[in-house]
């Protein structure tokens, strides 16, 4: 900390990134002031806790800042106080351009203090994940937690959402004046249809709108429909996530609408909305009516294989990211994907984990094609019940694809005898970083793997934990493992 104003004599600090923020609250208001804020342009405070002095310590430095353009406090505490009191000076920034407050666990009297904050220069909002604990010993509970748990799930007995419909109508009203918003992330909340109502007046101004993520609120079939009637004017729209949010067949086909005139469209997620198949594979064709997505999540989402085929037809000879994890792919729905991977050129992260439907044929049906795949980085197959034929088969076809980094066959039967073809295959497999096979009972074969791991060069990471290896395979394995530095062997 003595340093920082020593520091600000020899240089001009532009940007500070100060991540993990605890020590922030520690901060005497001298420093904050050798910080020379005129100059600085990015700020960034993750983790810190913000209670006072922090706060104001913070708002002193927003104040004063006169070219300040993103600021980053996510993962913070953000309490009602707090926010009441850095809202004032963040409102009188006329060039902040990004303000994440991604897990700032503000809540509802916090939210109302958001529509002063927002101005016309403003192009990247990120208010997503606002859970607060609802029990005793929030505030410190808070600030471990997030530590701990830094994902987009909540578990309700702990936890209640505070960014909800009342807050995102709230929301809505300081959006207006963001006229030139791009991105807006507000994921993981608990917004609902009157909150996706609000939003939707909102966003219909914002026709530059690029980015939206909506993913994991429960806006069902209605705030599904006001969504698409307030997008229609963001013609720009190329990433939008709508995963998890309980649309419902009406809410698809109308969202399906939307996205016959979403030409710009290059990522769509709709995770999780699988119990109305025939729907979602309306939205997800509609949207190859004029745009041609490289990105497309359809995890948790039954797939019918006839449909399925046509929106790869749409699609195919764009996508780079493909995410079917969890699709029911039998071997209807593996042979249609493998019509469509022939003309996956582009094609770089294929998952299909956790389809225990797939089977041995339905591996085969793909491996006399991923070869074609030629810009393949990444493939998860882990738990889709492949045996020694299919394993042996996608060893083999797997030596077209020069680029793979990635590949997971953890948790399925490939045995010894699949385990054997494919440690044979691995040296052609040039840029291979990453090999997961746990949960295979390969046995033998370790020591088949442990005899080629000097010909994989690239290899740093090779998983096989719970394969049955006996004690004298196991040591073939570590000694093979000292003499390639780079690896890390999991046993």
């Amino acid at each position: 900390m003595q340093g920082l104003g020593n520091l600000s004599k020899l240089c001009t600090i532009t940007e500070f990134y100060f991540s993990p923020g605890r020590q922030f609250a520690q901060m005497p208001a001298s420093m904050a002031k050798a910080l020379k804020p005129q100059q600085l342009s990015v700020l960034c405070l993750a983790y810190a806790n913000m209670r006072n002095p922090a706060t104001h310590h913070l708002a002193t430095v927003v104040e004063a800042c006169e070219k300040l353009q993103r600021l980053d406090i996510s993962k913070t505490y953000l309490g009602d106080a707090e926010m009441q009191q850095l809202a004032p000076a963040l409102g009188k920034s006329t060039t902040l351009q990004s303000l994440d407050f991604t897990m700032c666990y503000f809540g509802k009297e916090g939210a109302h203090w958001l529509p002063g904050i927002f101005q016309p220069a403003l192009r990247i909002l990120k208010l997503s994940n606002n859970w607060v604990r609802t029990h005793t010993g929030a505030v410190a509970a808070c600030c471990v937690h997030l530590a701990e748990h830094a994902c987009c799930f909540a578990d309700p007995r702990y936890y209640c959402a505070q960014l909800n419909c009342a807050s995102a109508e709230v929301l809505a009203e300081g959006l207006g004046n963001c006229l030139g918003l791009s991105e807006l992330h507000l994921n993981s909340n608990n917004i609902k249809a009157p909150g996706a109502a609000s939003l939707a007046k909102a966003l219909a101004h914002c026709q530059g709108l690029s980015t939206l993520d909506l993913s994991y609120n429960e806006l069902g079939s209605q705030g599904a429909e006001s969504l698409a009637g307030g997008l229609r004017g963001c013609a720009r729209l190329a990433h939008l996530d709508l995963s998890n949010i309980h649309a419902g067949t009406r809410g698809l086909f109308v969202l399906g609408g939307l996205l016959e005139h979403c030409s710009a469209l290059l990522h769509l997620g709709l995770r999780g909305n699988g119990k109305h198949l025939d729907s979602q594979m309306h939205a997800v064709r509609a949207s190859g009516q004029r745009a041609h997505l490289m990105h497309l999540d359809l995890a948790r989402s039954p797939c019918a294989a006839a449909m399925f085929e046509q929106v790869m037809a749409d699609h195919a000879r764009t996508l780079k990211h493909l995410d079917l994890e969890r699709a029911s792919m039998g071997f209807s729905g593996a042979f249609a994907l493998a019509t469509a991977l022939q003309s996956c050129g582009k094609l770089e992260h294929l998952n299909l984990n956790n389809n225990d439907t797939l089977g041995d044929d339905g591996v085969r049906a793909l491996a006399a094609v991923i070869g074609d795949c030629t810009a393949l980085l990444e493939l998860y197959l882990g738990s889709c019940n492949v045996e020694p034929g299919g394993c042996s088969a996608l060893a083999e076809g797997l030596k077209q694809c020069t680029t793979l980094t990635t590949l997971n066959l953890q948790d399925n039967k490939i045995g010894p005898a699949g385990a054997f073809s494919l440690a044979l295959a691995l040296p052609n497999y040039a840029a291979l970083a990453n090999l997961n096979v746990s949960g295979n009972n390969i046995r033998s074969s370790a020591t088949t793997i442990a005899s080629v791991l000097t010909r994989c060069p690239a290899l740093v990471h090779l998983h096989l934990h719970n394969c049955k290896v006996k004690a004298d395979h196991r040591a073939r394995l570590l000694e093979a493992a000292v003499a390639c530095p780079k690896l890390s062997l999991h046993l």
